[in-house]
Protein backbone atom coordinates (compact mmCIF):
# COMPACT_ATOMS: atom_id res chain seq x y z
CA UNK A 1 0.00 0.00 0.00
CA UNK A 2 1.21 3.10 -0.90
CA UNK A 3 1.38 6.01 1.70
CA UNK A 4 0.92 9.64 1.04
CA UNK A 5 3.49 12.16 1.56
CA UNK A 6 2.68 14.35 4.68
CA UNK A 7 2.41 17.64 1.88
CA UNK A 8 0.24 15.49 -0.18
CA UNK A 9 -2.34 15.07 2.70
CA UNK A 10 -2.36 18.47 3.43
CA UNK A 11 -2.90 19.28 0.05
CA UNK A 12 -5.59 16.82 0.11
CA UNK A 13 -7.46 18.24 3.36
CA UNK A 14 -7.72 22.00 2.10
CA UNK A 15 -8.90 20.75 -1.14
CA UNK A 16 -11.34 19.39 0.84
CA UNK A 17 -12.30 22.27 2.97
CA UNK A 18 -12.55 24.27 -0.41
CA UNK A 19 -14.82 21.84 -1.50
CA UNK A 20 -17.02 21.92 1.57
CA UNK A 21 -16.58 26.12 1.65
CA UNK A 22 -17.75 25.99 -2.36
CA UNK A 23 -20.68 23.70 -1.61
CA UNK A 24 -21.69 25.95 1.44
CA UNK A 25 -21.36 29.05 -0.24
CA UNK A 26 -22.86 28.74 -3.95
CA UNK A 27 -26.74 28.05 -3.28
CA UNK A 28 -26.09 31.69 -0.95
CA UNK A 29 -24.80 33.09 -4.43
CA UNK A 30 -26.65 31.75 -6.63
CA UNK A 31 -29.79 33.09 -4.49
CA UNK A 32 -27.95 36.13 -4.31
CA UNK A 33 -27.85 36.63 -7.82
CA UNK A 34 -31.87 35.55 -8.32
CA UNK A 35 -32.89 38.31 -6.02
CA UNK A 36 -30.38 40.67 -7.96
CA UNK A 37 -31.52 39.51 -11.43
CA UNK A 38 -34.92 40.08 -9.86
CA UNK A 39 -34.53 43.09 -8.72
CA UNK A 40 -33.19 44.66 -11.88
CA UNK A 41 -36.28 43.08 -13.81
CA UNK A 42 -38.56 45.03 -11.33
CA UNK A 43 -36.68 47.92 -11.06
CA UNK A 44 -36.76 48.26 -15.37
CA UNK A 45 -40.67 47.32 -14.74
CA UNK A 46 -41.05 50.35 -12.35
CA UNK A 47 -39.30 52.29 -14.88
CA UNK A 48 -41.37 52.09 -18.04
CA UNK A 49 -44.38 52.23 -15.65
CA UNK A 50 -42.82 55.66 -15.02
CA UNK A 51 -42.64 56.70 -18.48
CA UNK A 52 -45.87 55.10 -19.67
CA UNK A 53 -47.65 57.03 -16.91
CA UNK A 54 -46.07 60.03 -18.24
CA UNK A 55 -46.41 59.32 -21.49
CA UNK A 56 -50.45 59.31 -20.91
CA UNK A 57 -50.23 62.37 -18.90
CA UNK A 58 -48.94 64.34 -21.29
CA UNK A 59 -51.60 63.19 -23.49
CA UNK A 60 -54.58 64.23 -21.30
CA UNK A 61 -53.14 67.34 -20.50
CA UNK A 62 -52.48 68.44 -24.46
CA UNK A 63 -56.42 67.34 -24.80
CA UNK A 64 -57.26 69.84 -22.03
CA UNK A 65 -54.82 72.51 -23.54
CA UNK A 66 -56.14 72.36 -26.82
CA UNK A 67 -59.75 72.44 -25.84
CA UNK A 68 -58.88 75.88 -23.22
CA UNK A 69 -56.85 77.42 -25.96
CA UNK A 70 -59.94 76.90 -28.39
CA UNK A 71 -62.17 78.97 -25.89
CA UNK A 72 -60.00 81.56 -25.14
CA UNK A 73 -59.18 82.25 -28.77
CA UNK A 74 -62.89 81.88 -30.07
CA UNK A 75 -64.12 83.71 -27.34
CA UNK A 76 -62.01 84.99 -25.00
CA UNK A 77 -62.76 84.04 -21.64
CA UNK A 78 -63.59 80.82 -20.28
CA UNK A 79 -67.08 79.72 -17.92
CA UNK A 80 -67.66 77.38 -15.13
CA UNK A 81 -69.86 75.91 -17.85
CA UNK A 82 -66.71 75.67 -19.72
CA UNK A 83 -64.87 73.75 -17.17
CA UNK A 84 -67.38 71.23 -16.55
CA UNK A 85 -67.50 69.94 -20.38
CA UNK A 86 -63.81 69.22 -20.17
CA UNK A 87 -64.68 66.51 -17.91
CA UNK A 88 -64.74 63.11 -19.51
CA UNK A 89 -63.27 59.40 -19.78
CA UNK A 90 -61.11 58.37 -22.44
CA UNK A 91 -59.50 54.50 -23.62
CA UNK A 92 -56.34 54.19 -25.41
CA UNK A 93 -54.41 51.16 -26.76
CA UNK A 94 -50.82 50.69 -26.42
CA UNK A 95 -48.44 47.64 -26.86
CA UNK A 96 -51.17 45.62 -26.37
CA UNK A 97 -52.20 47.67 -23.11
CA UNK A 98 -55.57 48.97 -22.70
CA UNK A 99 -55.04 52.87 -20.62
CA UNK A 100 -58.38 54.53 -19.36
CA UNK A 101 -57.99 58.01 -18.33
CA UNK A 102 -60.53 60.15 -17.19
CA UNK A 103 -60.40 63.81 -16.30
CA UNK A 104 -62.80 64.11 -13.39
CA UNK A 105 -61.91 68.08 -13.03
CA UNK A 106 -60.83 71.38 -14.35
CA UNK A 107 -60.37 74.11 -11.98
CA UNK A 108 -59.93 78.21 -12.99
CA UNK A 109 -57.07 78.82 -10.23
CA UNK A 110 -58.40 82.50 -10.92
CA UNK A 111 -61.81 81.40 -9.67
CA UNK A 112 -59.66 81.45 -6.10
CA UNK A 113 -58.68 83.54 -3.07
CA UNK A 114 -54.04 83.75 -4.05
CA UNK A 115 -52.79 84.02 -0.08
CA UNK A 116 -49.37 84.92 -1.24
CA UNK A 117 -50.93 87.88 -2.66
CA UNK A 118 -54.31 89.41 -2.06
CA UNK A 119 -54.57 92.00 0.71
CA UNK A 120 -55.71 91.55 4.59
CA UNK A 121 -59.44 92.41 4.19
CA UNK A 122 -59.73 89.88 1.24
CA UNK A 123 -58.10 87.13 3.66
CA UNK A 124 -60.44 88.03 6.54
CA UNK A 125 -63.68 87.55 4.25
CA UNK A 126 -63.02 83.64 4.11
CA UNK A 127 -64.66 81.50 6.93
CA UNK A 128 -63.29 81.77 10.48
CA UNK A 129 -60.44 83.98 8.98
CA UNK A 130 -60.73 87.25 10.90
CA UNK A 131 -58.24 90.08 11.20
CA UNK A 132 -56.16 88.76 13.60
CA UNK A 133 -55.48 85.24 11.36
CA UNK A 134 -55.34 86.95 8.37
CA UNK A 135 -52.48 89.26 9.84
CA UNK A 136 -50.72 86.14 10.65
CA UNK A 137 -50.95 84.68 7.41
CA UNK A 138 -49.76 87.80 5.51
CA UNK A 139 -46.63 87.30 7.71
CA UNK A 140 -46.20 84.02 6.98
CA UNK A 141 -46.70 84.74 3.07
CA UNK A 142 -44.13 82.81 0.71
CA UNK A 143 -46.42 79.71 0.75
CA UNK A 144 -45.32 76.83 -1.62
CA UNK A 145 -48.38 74.89 -1.38
CA UNK A 146 -51.71 76.05 0.11
CA UNK A 147 -51.53 73.49 2.65
CA UNK A 148 -48.86 75.05 3.95
CA UNK A 149 -51.19 77.32 5.67
CA UNK A 150 -51.94 75.02 8.21
CA UNK A 151 -48.63 75.66 9.84
CA UNK A 152 -50.36 79.27 10.84
CA UNK A 153 -51.30 79.12 14.25
CA UNK A 154 -54.74 79.49 14.56
CA UNK A 155 -55.57 77.58 11.01
CA UNK A 156 -55.55 74.07 12.30
CA UNK A 157 -54.52 70.95 10.35
CA UNK A 158 -54.80 69.69 7.12
CA UNK A 159 -57.87 67.26 8.49
CA UNK A 160 -59.56 70.75 10.99
CA UNK A 161 -62.59 71.57 10.12
CA UNK A 162 -61.46 75.18 9.94
CA UNK A 163 -58.93 74.07 6.99
CA UNK A 164 -61.58 72.23 5.54
CA UNK A 165 -63.93 75.38 5.23
CA UNK A 166 -61.21 77.60 3.15
CA UNK A 167 -59.29 74.89 1.09
CA UNK A 168 -61.63 74.95 -1.77
CA UNK A 169 -61.22 79.01 -2.04
CA UNK A 170 -57.94 79.66 -1.83
CA UNK A 171 -54.44 79.11 -3.98
CA UNK A 172 -51.24 80.41 -4.46
CA UNK A 173 -51.23 79.81 -8.53
CA UNK A 174 -52.67 83.08 -9.76
CA UNK A 175 -51.96 86.64 -9.90
CA UNK A 176 -54.11 88.63 -6.81
CA UNK A 177 -57.03 88.91 -9.26
CA UNK A 178 -60.03 87.35 -9.15
CA UNK A 179 -61.94 85.76 -12.36
CA UNK A 180 -65.64 87.38 -12.21
CA UNK A 181 -66.70 84.21 -14.66
CA UNK A 182 -65.29 81.62 -12.76
CA UNK A 183 -65.57 82.64 -9.07
CA UNK A 184 -67.91 81.19 -6.62
CA UNK A 185 -70.23 83.41 -4.75
CA UNK A 186 -68.29 83.62 -1.75
CA UNK A 187 -65.07 84.49 -3.48
CA UNK A 188 -67.03 86.89 -4.98
CA UNK A 189 -68.62 89.03 -2.04
CA UNK A 190 -64.84 89.17 -0.76
CA UNK A 191 -64.40 91.93 -2.91
CA UNK A 192 -64.94 95.44 -1.92
CA UNK A 193 -68.47 96.60 -2.36
CA UNK A 194 -69.63 93.21 -3.29
CA UNK A 195 -73.06 92.18 -1.59
CA UNK A 196 -74.33 88.35 -1.31
CA UNK A 197 -77.21 89.71 -3.44
CA UNK A 198 -74.95 91.69 -5.66
CA UNK A 199 -72.55 88.45 -5.91
CA UNK A 200 -75.48 86.50 -7.13
CA UNK A 201 -76.35 89.19 -9.81
CA UNK A 202 -73.01 88.89 -11.08
CA UNK A 203 -73.21 85.23 -11.43
CA UNK A 204 -76.87 85.44 -13.40
CA UNK A 205 -74.88 88.31 -15.79
CA UNK A 206 -72.05 85.92 -16.62
CA UNK A 207 -70.15 85.32 -19.07
CA UNK A 208 -68.45 88.98 -19.31
CA UNK A 209 -66.22 90.00 -22.17
CA UNK A 210 -64.39 92.55 -20.43
CA UNK A 211 -64.52 93.76 -16.48
CA UNK A 212 -66.05 96.93 -17.81
CA UNK A 213 -69.48 95.30 -18.30
CA UNK A 214 -69.66 94.95 -14.36
CA UNK A 215 -71.04 98.79 -14.88
CA UNK A 216 -73.98 97.42 -16.16
CA UNK A 217 -75.24 95.33 -13.34
CA UNK A 218 -77.55 97.34 -11.05
CA UNK A 219 -75.82 98.41 -8.22
CA UNK A 220 -72.43 98.62 -9.77
CA UNK A 221 -71.55 102.10 -10.12
CA UNK A 222 -68.13 103.94 -11.52
CA UNK A 223 -67.06 104.11 -7.72
CA UNK A 224 -67.58 100.75 -6.85
CA UNK A 225 -66.62 99.73 -10.19
CA UNK A 226 -63.41 101.74 -9.71
CA UNK A 227 -62.36 100.04 -6.21
CA UNK A 228 -62.99 96.47 -7.89
CA UNK A 229 -60.80 97.17 -10.71
CA UNK A 230 -57.19 95.89 -9.69
CA UNK A 231 -58.45 93.30 -8.19
CA UNK A 232 -60.38 91.13 -11.05
CA UNK A 233 -60.32 90.07 -14.80
CA UNK A 234 -62.37 87.62 -16.74
CA UNK A 235 -59.74 85.63 -18.33
CA UNK A 236 -57.57 83.22 -16.78
CA UNK A 237 -54.55 81.02 -17.61
CA UNK A 238 -53.87 78.54 -14.98
CA UNK A 239 -56.03 75.85 -14.52
CA UNK A 240 -55.57 72.75 -12.20
CA UNK A 241 -56.64 69.08 -14.07
CA UNK A 242 -57.66 66.27 -12.03
CA UNK A 243 -57.38 63.10 -13.24
CA UNK A 244 -57.15 59.17 -12.89
CA UNK A 245 -55.21 56.50 -15.24
CA UNK A 246 -56.12 52.80 -14.77
CA UNK A 247 -53.93 50.09 -16.75
CA UNK A 248 -55.70 46.86 -16.18
CA UNK A 249 -53.31 44.75 -17.58
CA UNK A 250 -50.38 46.00 -15.00
CA UNK A 251 -53.02 46.51 -12.09
CA UNK A 252 -52.39 50.47 -12.10
CA UNK A 253 -54.44 52.79 -10.87
CA UNK A 254 -52.61 56.39 -10.87
CA UNK A 255 -54.80 59.44 -9.47
CA UNK A 256 -53.10 62.93 -8.98
CA UNK A 257 -53.64 66.97 -10.26
CA UNK A 258 -51.16 69.06 -12.38
CA UNK A 259 -51.46 72.82 -13.03
CA UNK A 260 -51.67 73.66 -16.44
CA UNK A 261 -50.44 77.05 -18.21
CA UNK A 262 -52.39 78.34 -21.41
CA UNK A 263 -49.61 80.46 -23.03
Amino acid sequence: MVMLKKEDGYALIFVMIILSMFIIIFPVLLNLSYNQFCISRNYEGAIKDHFLINGVVNILLQDVYEALKEKLNKQGYIRKKDLSLLSKKKTLRIDGLTIKYEIKDVVDESSKININKVDKKILKSLQGVGDLLAQKIISSRNFKAIEEITKVKGIGEVNSPSYQKIKRYITIHSDKRININTAEKLVLESLTGISSSLAQRIINHRPFDRIEELTEINGIGEKTYSSLSDYIKASSKNFTVSFLIHIKEKNIKYESSRILTID
